[in-house]
């Protein structure tokens, strides 16, 4: 049973979101394509966010890191860049949201076992990592998660002030906006 429906009532429940869903579409004739792309994710995110970091090293956490920030750019920039394409504005705009919650996911294990990323400016782990809680901003209690790991890493020099600034702000904004007292 789907959600404790008997099975005569998932016929009517079918019918009814295929008559809801082609009434809501342009007057167009759908193809069996059309039809099963609307049902269908395709969108996969890049990284596995079941990782089990506890086995990999810090290095390769490091690694991981890198790697998450380059999705989080290129389906960013990918989506600048077709602003214009309806179609193409959508998919990646849903490549964005599911790599979003896989990347935070896989930051917050990293960040448990290992703390902020610290190290050289060649290398800006802690630049790149920044950007996962960022574009988590609308999500309060996230965002205060990460923040948490932020003022640690601010007591050893390890977050670009400005980046660190730059959540507290948001937090404080969004607990003034809510009513939040410290």
């Amino acid at each position: 049973m789907i959600l404790g429906m008997k099975p005569h009532w998932i016929h009517t429940v079918l019918c009814v979101l295929i008559v809801s869903v082609t009434h809501t579409l342009p007057a167009q004739s759908l193809s069996k394509t059309d039809f099963a792309n609307l049902f269908s994710i395709k969108e996969y995110p890049r990284l596995d966010s079941s990782i089990n970091v506890s086995t990999l090293s810090q290095e390769e956490c490091n690694q991981l890191i890198e790697r998450m920030f380059e999705v989080d750019q290129q389906y960013r920039d990918s989506l600048n860049r077709n602003m214009q394409d309806e179609a193409q504005r959508k998919h990646f705009g849903r490549l964005i949201t599911v790599n979003d919650v896989a990347n935070r996911a896989v930051l917050l294990k990293i960040l448990k076992r290992y703390g902020w990323p610290c190290d050289t400016d060649k290398r800006k782990l802690s630049y790149k990592a920044w950007f996962i809680p960022w574009h988590t901003r609308s999500n309060f209690e996230m965002l205060s998660e990460f923040y948490s790991y932020m003022k640690k890493a601010d007591t050893t020099n390890c977050i670009n002030a400005n980046q660190l600034n730059t959540v507290r702000d948001q937090i404080e904004l969004v607990k003034k906006l809510r009513g939040i007292s410290d």
